[in-house]
Order: C-alpha cells, then sequence, then structure tokens
C-alpha cells in the first residue's frame, strides 16, 4: 500500500458564502488515516477511516 493524500474541497466558496451574509471563519483540517499492517482486516479499516473522515468534513464544508 502506498502513500495516497486524497483532497476533499468544501462544497461553497468564500465568495459564495460572504453574498449569503454568513460570517467566513476559514478553517483548515486534516485527516490521518492508517493501518498497521498489510493485512485483510487492517486494509479494510484503512478505507473504512478514509470513508468516514470524508463524509465528516463534507457534511460541514464550513
Amino acid at each position: 500500500m502506498g502513500n495516497e493524500i486524497n483532497i476533499v474541497r468544501a462544497k461553497t466558496s468564500l465568495e459564495d458564502r460572504r453574498m449569503r451574509g454568513k460570517e467566513i471563519v476559514r478553517k483548515i483540517v486534516a485527516t490521518y488515516c492508517r493501518v498497521s499492517t498489510d493485512g485483510e482486516e487492517q486494509l479494510n479499516s484503512f478505507s473504512s477511516q478514509v470513508k468516514y473522515y470524508t463524509e465528516l468534513i463534507e457534511k460541514d464544508p464550513d
């Protein structure tokens, strides 16, 4: 398993939020997913971690 970086972009731009009158607070977040072995259960764990954090970030793009 090689190194992999996935970028989850916000669904709205800062300009869109300004136009809707929302206060703009910019957050930078990062997640770190890892496994300790190449075993099958660990590979499933990695996929589950990536899915969990991707969904969490996409749920609240602000």
